[in-house]
């Protein structure tokens, strides 16, 4: 389930495998490192509709990374058909 549009803003997609900090940091230049990891502690980073906390959350390419904004929701997973 993916954030809802106005949820946040979507980054590039990464082209390589890469951990979620270093990433960041990179995409999100010259925002510093300090500002970044507030973001993912306070659970504004999701990683292909999922928030994340995790500094080392593994990326790999094509995956998709979202700012939320401040106080933005995501919609609960779904049950999936068997």
């Amino acid at each position: 389930v993916m954030p809802s549009p106005d949820a946040g803003r979507d980054l590039p997609p990464p082209t390589a495998d890469a951990e979620l900090l270093d990433w960041l940091l990179a995409a999100l230049a010259p925002t510093n490192r300090t500002r970044v990891k507030q973001l993912l502690r306070s659970g504004r980073v999701a990683v292909n509709g999922s928030a994340t906390t995790r500094h080392d959350h593994p990326l790999t390419p094509g995956d998709r990374v979202t700012i939320l904004r401040e106080g933005a929701q995501i919609a609960p997973p779904t049950a999936l058909p068997v």
